[in-house]
Order: C-alpha cells, then sequence, then structure tokens
C-alpha cells in the first residue's frame, strides 16, 4: 500500500536558520576551540599533560586508556598527580596482569562522562538532555571513531564491544553483554553502534533515555522474549557541530529476537583502517551517506510488512515485526510516515552543509521536496557553485 504523508509531525523539527557563511564560522570555531585547552593522558604507556590535541592523540588512539581536557595547565596538572598517587600498578604491570585480576580495565573513560564513576544517579530526561550533560565535542567523537577504525579486536574483552567496517556507515560498533552503560550511551549519541546484544537486564542501555529503555523492555515481555535474547539494530546518523549547538544523530531502531547467543571470539575484523585527525569538515558527506541509508530503511517500511512501532519521536523511531505479519495499525502507520517526512522534506536538525550533501544522493526520490533542492537549482542558474558552501 503506498504510503501518504501526514499532515501534522509527531513534533515539529527545528527550522532551517543556519546560513553558508555560519557553517563556516562554526568549523572555524570548532578547529581552534582545543587551543585553550590541555589534555591529561591518565595511563598508558606515555602519560602526561599535552598543550595540543594532536600531541595528546598519537598517545590515546587504539589504547584503552583514559584522557580529559581542562581549560588550565594547573588544573590538568593537579589531576594528573592525583591520579597517579592512588595508581599502585605501572602500565607495563597493568596489560600484563590477567583482566579478571583487574576488572576495573573493563572501562574506557574517554572525554567528560555525565557522572562521577563511582554514583549513577538515575537520568529520566529527554534524549537532547542527555547531549547537553555529555558533551560529544569533536575531540571525543574521533576518539571513539578511531578507535573502531584502527580496532583489531584485541580490546574486546576489555570493553565488551568491537568494531564492524561498512562501505554505507563507516567503522562503528557491536556492543556485547558486559559493556558499561557509560561507553555504551557516548556510543550512542555519537551514533556509532551497529548492534547491540544486551544482557538479559538490559543493563547495557540502562543510561539511555527513559522512553526508549521503556519501549524496549516492553517490548520483551509483550513478545514473550524475557528470557530469550534479542538484537537491537540500529541504522544511525553521526553527531553534526554547527557553531556552538552539538546536533543529535537520527536513530532508526530495529528490535527482534537473537537466533543465538554472540559470542565474543567471533568477531573480528580482517583489515584496520587509518585513525583520522580531528577535522569534522570531512565528516558532512559521511553524514549525508548515513542520512539516506536511513530514508531508504525507514521507505521499507508499509501497512502490509507487519512492522510494529514502539517509540516515535523527531529523531528516534523504534520498530519491530510481527511474528505473524499483521498490517500496521494506522496509529503506527502514521509515526512512521512523520518520521520519514522529516527526510522527504530535508528538514533535518544538521548542518547546513550536510543538508545540501543529503539532497544531492536523495534528490532522485519522487517525493523527495525540499528547499534546499530549490535553492541549488537557483544558484546553478545564477552560475553559482553550490560547493562553496
Amino acid at each position: 500500500m503506498t504510503k501518504t504523508k501526514t499532515e501534522k509531525p509527531i513534533e515539529e523539527s527545528k527550522s532551517i536558520e543556519a546560513a553558508a557563511s555560519s557553517v563556516s564560522l562554526a568549523i572555524n570555531k570548532m578547529e581552534n576551540k582545543s587551543e585553550n585547552k590541555y589534555y591529561v593522558v591518565y595511563n598508558g604507556p606515555h602519560p602526561g599533560v599535552y598543550n595540543t590535541w594532536h600531541e595528546a592523540h598519537r598517545n590515546i588512539v587504539g589504547l584503552n586508556v583514559a584522557h580529559k581536557s581542562f581549560t588550565s595547565r594547573e588544573e590538568a596538572t593537579g589531576s594528573f598527580l592525583d591520579f597517579q598517587k592512588k595508581q599502585k600498578k605501572t602500565y607495563a604491570q597493568t596489560i600484563t596482569t590477567p583482566l579478571e585480576e583487574v576488572p576495573e580495565a573493563r572501562l574506557t573513560v574517554l572525554g567528560k562522562l555525565p557522572m562521577t564513576l563511582e554514583k549513577q544517579p538515575e537520568l529520566k530526561k529527554d534524549i537532547e538532555s542527555f547531549l547537553q550533560d555529555t558533551k560529544i565535542t569533536p575531540e571525543v567523537w574521533f576518539h571513539w571513531s578511531n578507535l573502531a577504525r584502527t580496532d583489531s579486536g584485541r580490546n574486546i574483552e576489555a570493553i565488551r564491544a568491537c568494531a564492524v567496517d561498512r562501505t554505507e556507515t563507516g567503522s562503528k560498533f557491536n556492543i556485547f553483554p558486559g559493556a558499561d552503560p557509560r561507553m555504551v550511551l557516548q556510543l550512542f549519541l555519537c551514533g556509532l553502534i551497529e548492534n547491540i546484544y544486551p544482557s538479559s537486564n538490559l543493563l547495557e542501555i540502562k543510561n539511555f533515555p527513559e522512553s526508549i529503555k521503556k519501549a524496549i523492555s516492553n517490548y520483551r515481555k509483550k513478545s514473550g522474549l524475557a528470557d530469550r535474547p534479542i538484537f537491537i539494530k540500529l541504522h544511525s546518523s553521526i553527531t553534526d557541530w554547527e557553531e556552538n549547538d552539538i546536533l543529535l544523530p537520527y536513530h532508526l531502531i530495529k528490535l527482534g529476537p537473537s537466533s543465538k547467543k554472540m559470542e565474543l571470539g567471533e568477531q573480528k575484523k580482517s583489515t584496520c583502517l587509518p585513525p583520522r585527525p580531528v577535522n569534522i569538515s570531512e565528516l558532512h558527506h559521511e553524514r549525508a551517506m548515513m542520512l539516506s541509508q536511513i530514508l531508504f530503511e525507514v521507505n521499507k517500511i508499509e501497512k502490509k510488512t507487519g512492522a510494529k512501532i514502539h517509540h516515535a519521536t523527531t529523531k528516534v523511531l523504534i520498530r519491530s515485526t510481527t511474528s505473524n505479519y499483521q498490517e500496521m495499525t494506522d496509529e503506527d502507520l502514521e509515526k512512521s510516515i512523520s518520521f520519514e517526512a522529516n527526510f522527504l522534506s530535508g528538514n533535518l536538525d544538521v548542518s547546513t552543509t550536510t543538508k545540501i550533501k543529503y539532497c544531492k544522493l536523495v534528490r532522485a526520490n519522487p517525493h523527495h521536496q525540499c528547499p534546499n533542492c530549490l535553492v541549488e537549482a537557483d544558484e546553478e542558474i545564477n552560475g553559482e557553485d553550490i560547493e562553496d558552501y
């Protein structure tokens, strides 16, 4: 059955206000932001205080180490010295000790976490509020991305996750039972998760927005899967930045019963990709590819496909497939159409440059109508080059 557009989306998307000059200014701000910061590498083979992210990054990427940024050298040095006083083992001793004897090594602390390691308050905020708390800066995003790109499986036991490489979506993580919830939340906000294979108590997603946790928990209960392993498949875009705003990724999430228990030993990458320097201007095409992939996947949802919608907002749609492929309810169909409408209209909460590159990828869709395409057509007629954006 052919879908029709809904007249009233579930939530109103943010209006398109950013101009091309604003994007250029935002990129410059992001690239120069690290000049006033000092970076502490707490452990690893080269711990210390570094004046630039470039220096610190070389001693972090590909290693299971902790780091954090500070706005003053005094604060950074004090934090580093306090950490060193509490350590009983050198890095060489730690990496040669069996993992069972150092369970704390299972946590990789990257960037500024929303809470301390000792206390884990209940978080019942919407996903946008989570983003403000966790501060997914370009430095944090590239650290996780480079960890995925350079992963060869050596960190799989430590972080209970492994990376997979896809042409369409780049390098992302598969998450396994026992992964630290704080790490999983950060990867979710970065848009760097491909699959989650949670434990029976869903501990790995305990820091997710309450509405998402509730939707997944209810799916397990109502589907009779409380005692069976499930998978959480994500089609996600990646974090975006414009001026001082951190723009949350889009997520199309599919739930289903897992056919078998995933074994860590089976998860190995055949190749490793080189790390990338922090440069957000190189992510626009990659992000646009992921957005077009979400549109492709959501376009498959039709009334007769047996899809069940468990949660829907402007940026998150959670679905499953009914066992007997019953037709979708009109309410669920409307939720799916409303989510898709954002992608067809081009009214996406992403940077202006990403919007333009996304429109170039999906303009062949007969239902795609957005102001960005009209602007580009006008400027091409006037002899202007849209790539100047």
